[in-house]
């Protein structure tokens, strides 16, 4: 179980942005505007506001539209970002692309539980880093459904907790500034065929966007497959001063792993896996309402109250290090030096529910014919986090299975 209350108060340079878009009510209200399909903004805080020019802010802040990452048909954020983001690497040692690791400027982000966690991540104001650990699941993270993301360097407590190499600040479509819908579908080696659809309207006040997606391969080495389903809906309500969103996301994935092997057995079988089976599953589904309120042009209140659940269940096959190569013909129990199992299975469980909400207020302050601006926020965020683990002794075949059957539980 874990806590986070978090109070900021920040001056000068809080929140800028240029944005045009395709409506007028869009134009009008500041914090719909960071929905455009084309848009440059300054993502210093994690619900929008208002403030200064992107050439005004003393950092290396770096934008990207949802437009330019479908040019480039990356099937995961970190690899677009990996390719296009200064100052930012990826690594794969987990063996999925759905799970890298991702550094920036020297901090890193995870889905791998153990790591020091260096950013912060946000959908639409809510912060996805989990309760445990921190980690971030990318494959959570609806790629076809962004509109824009920011990167924001440097330490700055308004993100919360561990925000030490920067944050990371995703938001979503509406149907009002992208109407209309398509269709992609493509396929290609190991077993990979994939599609999405999305659709977006809007009817007087109301607009509405549903985007779904599914991929499915088989992965290039053996036992690394990857099945990502994940569907995303927004209803929003607009008006030229008030704009409020509710947002659904769905995931229910399945992603399988493959370890390093050893230089004797890469020059045997480049394909071939230490053990198996190694994979994780994510089923999430997150409730978020977002709403702000313009008041004249310098003034601007911003909140959003989410609800976050997440149930990952994590296999690994391990090789038993202090096996001695014979039992004896003694069974394999693992009670005694001489009955030791060649491997062992861990399967932990780590159900998550996350409640929270931030309020925000953007005040411009001309002083002396300089525009300041002052930014005044809060934020609750609560997570509750079971964990359950599972052991077992296991003897691995010819071909590296890890034989299974769970005898040892314990819980925290």
């Amino acid at each position: 179980m874990k806590t986070r209350i978090a109070a900021a108060l920040l001056a000068a340079g809080c929140l800028g942005f240029q944005a045009w878009g395709q409506d007028t009510k869009s134009e009008a209200n500041p914090a719909a505007q960071l929905e455009t399909p084309t848009v440059e903004v300054v993502g210093t805080t994690p619900l929008p506001g208002i403030g200064t020019p992107l050439n005004e802010v003393p950092a290396n802040v770096q934008t990207v539209t949802g437009a330019q990452m479908q040019n480039q048909q990356s099937i995961v954020l970190p690899d677009y970002m990996n390719n296009n983001i200064g100052s930012l690497t990826i690594n794969e040692s987990q063996g999925n692309p759905f799970q890298p690791d991702v550094m920036f400027r020297g901090f890193m982000v995870s889905p791998l539980l153990g790591f020091p966690i260096g950013m912060s991540v946000f959908q639409d104001g809510v912060r996805v880093n989990e309760a445990l650990g921190d980690v971030v699941n990318w494959d959570l993270i609806p790629q076809g459904a962004i509109s824009t993301m920011t990167i924001i360097p440097g330490t700055n407590p308004v993100f919360g907790l561990n925000t030490l190499g920067g944050a990371l600040s995703v938001n979503t479509k509406s149907g009002r500034e992208y109407p209309g819908g398509s269709l992609s579908a493509f396929g290609g080696s190991f077993g990979t065929y994939s599609g999405n659809v999305e659709y977006g309207g809007v009817k007087d006040d109301l607009d509405y966007y549903v985007y779904g997606n599914y991929f499915n391969s088989d992965g290039w080495r053996e036992h690394s497959s990857s099945l990502v389903q994940q569907i995303f809906g927004k209803v929003g309500y607009q008006t030229a001063d008030f704009d409020s969103d509710l947002s659904y996301s769905f995931a229910d994935n399945t992603l399988y792993g493959a370890q390093t092997i050893p230089t004797a057995m890469y020059s045997a079988n480049d394909k071939i896996t230490y053990t198996f089976p190694d994979y994780i599953l994510n089923d999430l589904n997150f409730i978020n309402l977002r709403l702000s309120k313009a008041f004249a042009d310098d003034k601007l209140l911003s909140g959003n109250i989410y609800w976050r659940e997440l149930r990952n269940t994590n296999v690994n096959s391990n090789v038993n290090g202090n096996f001695n190569g014979s039992n004896g013909g003694t069974a394999c129990d693992g009670t005694t030096a001489q009955t030791l199992c060649p491997g062992s299975n861990i399967e932990s469980v780590t159900d998550t529910t996350g409640v929270g909400g931030t309020v925000q207020f953007t005040l411009l302050t001309p002083i002396a014919a300089h525009k300041n601006s002052l930014t005044l926020g809060a934020s609750f965020d609560y997570g509750n986090t079971i964990f359950t683990q599972s052991s077992q002794n296991a003897v691995f075949n010819s071909a590296r299975d890890n034989h299974r059957g769970w005898s040892v539980r314990a819980s925290n």
